[in-house]
This record gives structure tokens, sequence and C-alpha cells, in this order.
């Protein structure tokens, strides 16, 4: 794929980005922020021609999963070393990851090095793309179905506040009360709410505290007429034309504001309609996974 279809295809995702740089500006920051005194034209003609503009962004849902893939092409002068295996210099210029742009992030899949003789690498210096054209057409249809690997520590900290293996509480009321108002929730997320419902995570850190409400507080919640509680449908904040939930429900509250649960178990955020983990589980450990090293469970 030409570098003019891959732009005419990014284009067409989700908020899509080709944001304009200059190449004394990336040099200063390569030469003086980071300290380099290599030669960096490898990089900097791949990021800065034929309608590449110094940076790249886009997102794109997968086909088969639904899955949000968040795609940055840029200059990350911090990659910028020397790989004896191969002997040339690469930098990283793709970063890929499912759910955030966050690059700590738990949900990072993978990112690719590009070398001195334009070919590129991935992060275990196994040579991927022969060629940019090659990389473009990957970026663009690549699936990876992804799921994070919930770590012990997750569960440590799970059972600290509270949670057991087998957890479950009794939503048959629950359930009734919400026919009442017209929902009906599927059974992942009933499983989930049994699961997690009333859990408090309390930090050393107190912006950092997240709460799953209560059956109760949901209940309350909804009968008070908050129109943005439960939504049947809901669209992705950047494209409004592309859905990205049905039968929404406000689960908890966490620094960052509420967080909801889709009918297919997906979780979203106050911070706009894009999912941010595939399961409820997968956000409590990007959540854990997140906090600083000091943070104490209280």
């Amino acid at each position: 794929m030409t570098r003019e279809k891959f732009l005419k295809q990014a284009a067409k995702q989700v908020n899509f980005q080709n944001l304009e740089d200059t190449r004394e500006n990336m040099l200063d920051c390569i030469r003086n922020r980071f300290n380099i005194t290599v030669d960096v034209d490898f990089l900097l003609n791949f990021l800065l021609e034929d309608g590449f503009k110094g940076r790249i962004g886009f997102s794109r849902y997968e086909k088969r999963s639904n899955d949000i893939l968040h795609i940055t092409i840029g200059c990350m002068p911090w990659s910028i070393c020397f790989w004896e295996d191969i002997g040339q210099y690469v930098s990283m210029v793709v970063y890929i990851n499912g759910c955030t742009f966050n690059y700590s992030c738990v949900h990072h899949i993978e990112s690719f090095y590009l070398s001195e003789d334009g070919r590129f690498w991935d992060e275990n210096h196994k040579l991927r793309f022969e060629t940019e054209d090659e990389l473009f057409d990957y970026l663009l249809t690549v699936e990876y179905d992804f799921h994070p690997v919930i770590t012990g520590k997750t569960y440590e900290m799970l059972r600290h506040f509270g949670w057991y293996e087998g957890r479950r509480i009794d939503t048959t009321d629950f359930e009734c009360e919400l026919k009442k108002y017209g929902i009906t929730l599927s059974q992942i997320q009933l499983a989930a709410i049994s699961e997690f419902s009333g859990l408090e995570f309390s930090f050393s850190q107190s912006s950092r505290n997240q709460e799953f409400l209560t059956t109760e507080d949901i209940i309350e919640s909804i009968a008070e007429g908050d129109p943005d509680f439960f939504q049947s449908e809901v669209y992705d904040y950047h494209n409004h034309s592309i859905l990205a939930g049905r039968n929404v429900l406000i689960i908890g509250w966490d620094d960052q504001g509420f967080f909801s649960i889709s009918d297919d178990g997906r979780i979203f955020t106050s911070r706009g309609f894009m999912p941010v983990a595939r399961t409820t589980l997968e956000y409590i450990y990007a959540f854990g996974a997140d906090l600083d090293e000091n943070v104490k469970w209280l």
C-alpha cells in the first residue's frame, strides 16, 4: 500500500490526525533533549516526506472483535539506539495500543522500529516488514483480538478490598426493579454487577479511589431520571456514525468520573464513549497497574 493510499484510508478511520512538525524541531528534540548525535535522516525522511507531516494518529475498530485499536506513527527519540545483532541504528516509529493511547498502558500490543536501511522490526528484533508499503497495509488490516494477561497482584488487590473467588450477590430483585423502567441487562452485565457491586478501592492517593455502585445505588439513580445512567445506544465520541455500545449502564466511579458497562461486557468511561477495556476485570487490572508504586492500599 503506497503512502498516498494509506493516508486516504487512514483519514477515514476514527480521530485521524496528521500533525505538522518540522525537521528543525525534531532535530532539536533529538539532539538537545535526548543528547543523540547519530545521523537520523533515515527517521526524519520517513516521517516528513510524501504527505507525512511529522506525526500521524488514528483509531480503528477491528471487524471481528469490535475492539478499538489506537495507532501512532511518529518520532519517539527515547527509543533511538544501536542494535548490534543487525548492525544498525533503529528508532521506534509505530506504537499500537488497544483501548488507550498511553505509552505505559497495559493495553500496549506491539511496536515497530525503523532501521537505517528502511526495514521495520518488532521489539524482539524480528524483521517484520521489508518495505513501508507492507507496514501500511498491516496497520489498516491487522486484527489482534487482544486480552492483557491479568497479574496475581490484581487478584491480591481485589482480595484486599473484599472480593473473593466465586463472589456473587443475588441480582433477582435488582433485575425486577430494572424491568419497571424498561431495562433488561445481558447476562454478561449481570455477572459483572453480581461479582463486583459494592466494592470500594481506597488508596493513600485519594484522587485514585474507585467505587463500584451497589444495586440499590443504581436503581436510585435510574429512578431519579438521570438520562446518562442508562443509554440504549452510545456512539463513538470522535465519529458519531460509529455505534460504540448498546445498553450501556453506569456501574461505578473513579478519579476520572463514571465508568459504564455495555451489553457485551466492555467498559466505557465519562472521558468519551470509546471502550477502555474489554471486561470489568481487565479494567480493574489496568486501573491498578496505573497506580504509582508508592501508592498504598488502605
